[in-house]
């Protein structure tokens, strides 16, 4: 799922994906890449040098992480960023061709599919980490 949006993009800044197995999620396949193409679009235009995707699989979870080096998200700016009206006019102003809505289209997606996003802020940069149940496999 994560190889399909990275290669839909246009390699401008670049973009690693790691994973070494395929990790689905329950639920609509199409609506959970929303999920990732916000994700990747706002690290995409957050960026200075790349963008790393890492896509992994624990117990009952699939867990997809799009990290930046940029500056960060300030620890008071974490939820306004995932509000849609604040978010909005912040990066409309900041990030040329930005719309803002990634990360608040990508949680209320992450939340319909039983799922969680959140920030976190290794240093340098900044990481969204969004999480939803597993798909089950089917019987072979």
């Amino acid at each position: 799922m994560a190889r399909e949006e990275v290669t839909k993009g246009t390699g401008e800044p670049p973009v690693q994906i790691h994973a070494t197995r395929e990790v689905n999620v329950t639920g609509n396949p199409v609506q959970f890449a929303g999920v990732l193409a916000g994700l990747l679009t706002y690290g995409q235009h957050r960026t200075r040098t790349n963008v790393q995707v890492s896509a992994t699989r624990a117990d009952d979870q699939a867990t997809f992480c799009v990290t930046d080096d940029d500056d960060g998200i300030a620890a008071d700016d974490k939820e306004r960023v995932s509000t849609p009206s604040s978010a909005c006019a912040r990066t409309v102003a900041t990030i040329p061709g930005g719309s803002g809505l990634g990360p608040a289209i990508s949680r209320a997606l992450a939340k319909g599919h039983n799922g969680t996003l959140r920030i976190e802020d290794p240093t340098p940069g900044g990481v969204l980490r969004a999480a939803a149940p597993l798909a089950q496999r089917a019987p072979d």
